[in-house]
């Protein structure tokens, strides 16, 4: 047994007995039944103390520490195989933290990497799951090189418990012959004055907090797993997220603080989420989906006019504007297998749709095109 688990058992064991006046401390196992029975009552004791401490300690955490001259921030994460919950950090020191299951055998495959440019541009990737679901992705060294990374500042390779790392680590081993199954998540329904939101409870092997200070362009790929994106608190200048035949949430809760160029989400195989798009400030959003099942709410309220585009191909997609959001006009390319539906719109001359009001009001415009080869997408305005 550990160390201080031995000096707990030998406490717990042993108690002050008086002799002649005095206390001395004798093992209660060599005394009688009544001793005998709390020893054993001691040791499980002990037994749920051990249990609780290794419940308690299931994470460890490694800090990604700032290098003090960022301006700007290129993240990227890799997650084939894991399952990830994402959001902004409190630590003004890191420039990410990333906390993993001690016990999931696949936490000691968390790998990360973080340098700068002479540009004071920090080039942040992390990769979770298994290194062999890494395979088919380029190393970080080969991304340090296609971001312009400079070898006056070489990066530095390290897991999660911060030992070197040998970049050819990335790429040699066999993937699995199968992912792992998926999990069914569940959601908490947040309300406020500024509306309802939606929140996975997530029972993700990682969680990575991100530094809400930097300027940053994000980019995710999600494969298999259960995933939970937050980006509400990050200061956002682009984003480009992928999932795979997996479950993910991605939401923004609170207008981002800097003005975002582009967003854009590729979704697979399974069922994706995501909430506040209008909390984006970005000025353009371009969602494709594959076969799955999806939701598309822009929630929030738009402070200049956006272009979002939705594609579909055999799935269902369903897309909620509140009213507070903005003005909106829609229009849509009709397949012949297509199916669209439109609620709380009105239909004009040229076949396209607006929001009760749109020509009296001089709130920005929410531009959709929606397009499908096969499958179902509702827009529903509230």
């Amino acid at each position: 047994m550990p160390y201080p688990a031995f000096h707990l058992f030998i406490a717990l064991v042993t108690v002050p007995v008086q002799d002649n006046g005095s206390i001395s401390k004798r093992p209660m196992l060599r005394s009688g039944g009544s001793r005998w029975k709390i020893a054993a009552l001691s040791v499980l004791t002990l037994g749920s103390i051990t249990g609780l401490a290794a419940a308690i300690e299931r994470y460890f955490t490694t800090h990604i520490a700032r290098k003090g001259s960022e301006q700007r921030l290129v993240f990227k994460l890799d997650a084939p195989y894991g399952s990830v919950d994402l959001q902004a950090g409190t630590n003004q020191s890191d420039v990410a933290t990333i906390e993993s299951l001690d016990e999931d055998a696949n936490a000691h495959n968390c790998q990360w990497s973080y340098g700068m440019r002479p540009d004071y541009v920090g080039l942040l990737r992390i990769g979770v799951g298994t290194d062999e679901g890494m395979l088919g992705q380029p190393p970080i060294a080969m991304w340090y090189a296609k971001s312009g990374f400079s070898t006056v500042s070489a990066p530095v390779f390290e897991s999660d418990q911060g030992s070197p790392i040998h970049p050819s680590s990335f790429s040699f081993s066999l993937p699995p012959l199968a992912p792992p199954p998926l999990v069914h998540p569940r959601f908490t329904v947040i309300s406020t004055d500024g509306g309802t939101y939606v929140k996975p409870e997530s029972s993700a092997s990682t969680r990575i907090h991100l530094s809400r200070d930097i300027p940053m362009d994000f980019t995710a790929d999600l494969g298999f797993g259960e995933s939970s994106i937050d980006l509400t608190g990050l200061a956002l200048t682009s984003a480009a997220i992928e999932t795979g035949a997996s479950r993910a949430v991605i939401y923004c809760n609170q207008p981002n603080t800097q003005s975002m160029r582009s967003c854009s989400l590729r979704a697979g195989i399974g069922q994706c989420t995501f909430v506040g798009l209008s909390n984006l400030n970005s000025d353009r959003f371009n969602f494709h989906g594959a076969v799955g099942s999806y939701h598309l709410a822009f929630d929030g309220r738009l402070t200049h006019n956006m272009d979002a585009v939705v594609e579909l191909g055999l799935g269902v997609c369903s897309v909620t504007i509140p009213a507070t959001a903005a003005r909106v006009q829609v229009f849509s390319d009709d397949g012949l297998l297509s199916s669209f539906s439109f609620a709380g719109l009105a239909q004009r001359r040229g076949g396209y749709y607006t929001s009760p009001g749109f020509d009296r009001s001089n709130s920005p415009i929410l531009t959709l095109h929606v397009s499908s080869g096969a499958g179902k997408i509702s827009v529903i305005y509230h």
